[in-house]
């Protein structure tokens, strides 16, 4: 099984990204470039990404490894960050600490019916994208 999987949940608005074993700075960067393109390639002013990580064996990376593997946080599109969060109390502290360095939107939740309705309620047009069968 691939340690990541990225898929549409909303075409060109919203991603979801599931983690899967222990990735390799390696695997972060390349899944975090793919995604980088997804987003600068989306019609979308801003595109949320939906991490769910509760598949997630282990995590040993630094802060400064993980910010320099991870261009897609950088993209001007990119929205909240949602991530269904793992037990690994490293994982949510370099997470949190990532996502401040590089001054985006990242929020915690415990499933993807909670990270739906966030965004739903932060976003307008997502709700209308989900009420119309996107």
């Amino acid at each position: 099984m691939p340690t990541y999987e990225t898929a549409w949940f909303i075409p060109d608005h919203v991603l979801t990204v599931t983690t899967v074993g222990t990735p390799t700075l390696d695997e972060i960067h390349t899944q975090s470039t793919y995604v980088d393109q997804l987003m600068t390639a989306s019609s979308a002013p801003l595109v949320h990404i939906i991490v769910d990580s509760t598949q997630l064996e282990n995590f040993e990376y630094n802060v400064e490894d993980i910010v320099k593997a991870q261009p897609h946080l950088k993209n001007a599109k990119l929205g909240w960050t949602l991530v269904i969060q793992p037990n690994h109390t490293l994982f949510n502290t370099v997470s949190n600490f990532t996502h401040q360095l590089n001054r985006s939107r990242r929020v915690s939740v415990r499933t993807l019916d909670e990270a739906v309705a966030f965004l739903v309620e932060h976003n307008p047009l997502v709700a209308e994208l989900l009420n119309n069968g996107e």
